[in-house]
């Protein structure tokens, strides 16, 4: 399949997938396990680095600032942002995930396939000001998601590489940017949230939280069922109001490949879009079907619902995570350590509720047994994981690919979700080798911490060498991404 029908398929993938079937889990190839690679076997120049390009390569980091704070997934790669501001990503670059102005650093084909481009070392992020590309040396925060949305904050400003989210003319075809441009005319943006069919942002210290994209399940939230909304518009908390009623004092959105939302205030959580695997947590109090086609009407949430109910709202929470179809929150005051508790998809257990076989779906918050001293979650598109106070980290989920972490390939639970059949805890179990972790973050099959020192450990699935190691070999327990220790 050629990139341009993988990205079309990968966003008709997240509407039409049965309950939060993993959406790109195995793009870009299979598990190469340390495989000979493809450009070595076709005479491709696997080390190509596109010298002659303007600012082509990475700049390196000595000395403080060099610390990673923060990191974002997406399906087949990953990036992080250093303390300095420096922005950094690694694996798949077939569409210029990478963001450093190259198009070739090694291949990742299987052999005897289209050479693909992916590099297993972290490299600079780069921008276009109009008479160069130099390194983004000033982010403040990150937001990659899905195939190929990337983007990072730059003075209240959205800089994106890759893909487009939204092409700039209704039905026209996404550019592919090989640095980082300005994305729109927003300003004052707190936070952002993209996948590669719509994207959502706070705004001002309001928290006025504004959607774009495709709209055809509701996961924009302002009321309406629509293919594409090309404009940032309000997200609605009561669309028949006169005037609407926007949704505003939010602290952090996130979207899913999924097709929907979630956004969290002092007070609630909200969820909208797509509600096949109850993913909106309100004990499907309302129900409404989108009709996708004449064999596909899904229940779908173009209006913004609490999660817990209007009974029972679920009320404050200092973080949330979505997978697929399924979400988790830590239920604390903001900075105070708490349990958590998740709903939607079960199939392989990551909404942490025992026999995935008969609790498929869990449509109001859940506690997690055992988990009481949480100050993050994150969720892969089948996993979970919780961040403790101590700096260990719980998994709990499908393990097909060695999500876990935990170095164990069989924890004697075999699960199924769509055409997938595996291993899978739904008893959280602690990731290998890590008791300093300060930052956690996942996607698809692969996850990620920052230790104490500031260095970037994954583990996973490693195709497209997403893990950032060197290697295209799967872990079942961390490693370290190259150059990233101080």
């Amino acid at each position: 399949m050629n990139r341009d029908a993988f990205f079309t398929a990968a966003a008709l993938a997240a509407l039409l997938m049965g309950c939060g079937e993993d959406m790109g889990t195995d793009a870009g190839g299979g598990d190469d396990a340390g495989g000979v690679d493809a450009g070595m076997m076709m005479g491709v120049d696997a080390g190509g680095t596109d010298a002659a390009r303007p600012d082509a390569g990475p700049s390196g980091c000595t000395g403080s600032g060099c610390e990673f704070v923060e990191l974002d997934l997406g399906i087949l790669h990953s990036c992080g942002r250093r303390e300095n501001g420096e922005v950094l990503c690694w694996g798949y670059n077939q569409d210029s995930q990478l963001g450093d102005n190259r198009s070739r650093h090694e291949e990742c084909a299987m052999p005897g396939s289209t050479p693909s481009d992916c590099a297993g070392t972290p490299v600079n992020v780069r921008y276009d000001n109009g008479g160069g590309f130099p390194i983004i040396d000033d982010a403040t925060s990150l937001a990659v998601d899905g195939f190929s949305s990337s983007c990072a904050l730059r003075g209240g400003a959205m800089w994106c590489w890759s893909n487009e989210t939204v092409p700039e003319v209704a039905g026209g075809v996404a550019r592919e940017r090989e640095t980082a441009r300005l994305d729109n005319d927003l300003t004052d943006i707190v936070s952002a949230s993209v996948t590669g069919s719509h994207a959502c942002v706070i705004q001002g210290s309001g928290g006025r939280v504004l959607c774009v994209g495709d709209n055809v399940v509701g996961q924009l939230g302002n009321g309406m069922i629509s293919e594409q909304i090309v404009d940032y518009a309000p997200v609605l908390l009561d669309a028949m109001a006169t005037p609407p009623v926007e949704l505003t004092g939010a602290l952090q959105v996130t979207v899913s490949p999924g097709s929907f939302t979630c956004a969290r205030t002092a007070d609630h959580v909200y969820c909208w879009g797509y509600d096949n695997s109850s993913q909106m947590g309100d004990g499907n109090e309302t129900t409404r079907t989108c009709m996708l086609s004449a064999t596909d009407m899904p229940d779908c949430a173009p209006d913004v619902r609490t999660v817990g109910g209007t009974t029972t709202p679920l009320g404050q929470v200092s973080d949330i995570a979505v997978g697929s179809a399924h979400v988790c929150a830590v239920v604390s005051a903001p900075g105070t350590p708490g349990p958590v508790m998740c709903w939607g998809d079960n199939r392989t257990g990551q909404a942490g509720q025992a026999d995935p076989a008969t609790t498929q779906a869990v449509d109001l918050p859940a506690a997690v047994p055992g988990l009481t001293d949480i100050i993050q979650v994150a969720g892969g598109s089948r996993t979970s994981y919780a961040l403790h106070a101590d700096g260990t980290i719980s998994a709990w989920g499908f393990n097909d690919r060695g999500q876990l972490g935990d170095g164990v390939m069989d924890h004697g639970t075999n699960c199924t979700s769509g055409d997938s059949n595996g291993d899978c805890s739904v008893a959280p179990v602690t990731v290998a080798t890590i008791d300093d972790a300060t930052f956690i973050a996942a996607n698809s099959v692969h996850a990620c911490a920052i230790r104490a020192n500031g260095s970037v450990w994954c583990w996973g699935l490693n195709d497209n060498r997403q893990l950032g190691d060197g290697t295209r070999d799967t872990r079942f327990t961390p490693v370290m991404v190259l150059d990233t220790a101080p």
